[in-house]
């Protein structure tokens, strides 16, 4: 089981054209692969950011941070971390 919640989840679900409905959401998934495409990035980094009041800073803007939901979660709870103690900007 996905240690993400339901939230993170629910914004990248609408995006996995490629993944049947109900199909669970596996953490190696490549995005790409699941018809995660650029626009689809743009987007769900936006909702990830107003969902979770972080933002990513220019050195999370990879590949390797948008490649699986268990790179991109690994991301999330990092900033969510520095956001809960203070450190964030």
């Amino acid at each position: 089981m996905p240690d993400w919640d339901s939230e993170f989840e629910a914004i990248l679900r609408p995006h996995l054209v490629r993944l049947e409905a109900g199909t669970p959401i596996e953490p190696d998934l490549v995005l790409s692969s699941a018809g995660v495409d650029s626009l689809a990035l743009i987007e769900v980094l936006v909702a990830i950011e107003d969902a979770f009041g972080v933002e990513f800073p220019d050195e999370l803007l990879t590949g390797q941070t948008f490649r699986t939901p268990a790179s991109l979660w690994s991301a999330v709870a990092a900033l969510r971390d520095t956001v809960a103690s203070g450190a964030g900007g």
